[in-house]
């Protein structure tokens, strides 16, 4: 679960320049974004590290601030995640001879003061999907995979920022468990426009940018690496990583805070996966 030196050098910029940002415009102490021991903490985080003892490429924070800001922290938090879900999909495959998986990606466009309502909306849309109490009133199609095919999901969800047109976007991301039956019989399949007709429905007037669906035919080629897509979650650091304008990077970083104050569900699990 180690960062490579590459990798860990971008992560370093970042911080360095979310730490020069919030200082810079002396956020921390005219607007509590951050506290001062929390910015003491940050910056402690960004700026001390020593190699690895076992491995020399690899750089291990000797004082990590576990703070969601820091684009090290929140790497490192990613990863654990994706080890936890493999295990978790590892074990399913040993005992449930006739499992599949199915991946949902979809994103909508959002404007800021709505981003929180967006966030509940996707969370109450997808569950009606998947609810007991709701699947009478699925289209017929959809009612047939979730009653004969579905076994559970790990969903995640992602506030992220595009820099060129300067709106966010929130990006759901699910693995589905299914029985092999969705895959060789019809009756059962749903392609990506009926999947995309039925978020259509529950997202009501907010409209789908992006939709992919896939499965896997072969229990392999769900990896580590291929997991690191689905457990991203919260919010994505990468544009701000890119940003040259302080101001407005703070302001993304405002966003993203009072969103994380409001205590959001950002990871949500159903069925065979359920965390008790």
């Amino acid at each position: 679960m180690d960062i490579g030196l590459k990798e860990w050098q971008e992560l370093l910029k970042g911080s360095l320049k979310i730490a020069s940002a919030l200082e810079s415009l002396r956020i921390p102490l005219e607007e509590p974004l951050l506290t001062k021991n929390q910015f003491k903490k940050f910056k402690k985080c960004a700026n001390t590290f020593v190699p690895d003892a076992n491995e020399l490429s690899n750089f291990r924070r000797a004082y990590p601030c576990n703070m969601r800001i820091c684009p090290y922290c929140k790497k490192k938090q990613n990863l654990t995640s994706q080890y936890y879900l493999l295990d978790i999909i590892n074990y399913f495959k040993k005992n449930i001879s006739d499992i599949r998986f199915l991946t949902v990606k979809l994103s909508i466009k959002t404007q800021k003061d709505k981003i929180e309502d967006n966030i509940n909306l996707l969370n109450s849309s997808f569950r009606h999907i998947v609810s007991l109490s709701r699947r009478k009133a699925l289209r017929k199609k959809m009612k047939e995979f979730v009653n004969k095919c579905y076994l559970g999901y790990y969903k995640t969800l992602e506030v992220t920022y595009n820099e060129k047109d300067k709106q966010y976007y929130i990006i759901l991301r699910s693995v589905f468990a299914i029985k092999q039956n969705y895959i060789y019989e019809d009756r059962y399949y749903v392609d990506t426009n009926k999947w995309k007709k039925c978020f259509q429905f529950e997202l009501k007037d907010n409209i789908i940018s992006d939709l992919k669906i896939d499965y896997t035919n072969k229990n392999n080629d769900i990896t580590y690496d291929f997991l690191e897509e689905y457990t991203k979650c919260a919010f994505d650091l990468t544009p701000i990583m890119k940003m040259e304008e302080k101001k407005e990077i703070v302001d993304v970083l405002r966003t993203y805070i009072n969103i994380l104050h409001r205590r959001h569900k950002f990871v949500s699990t159903g069925g065979i996966f359920r965390i008790n």
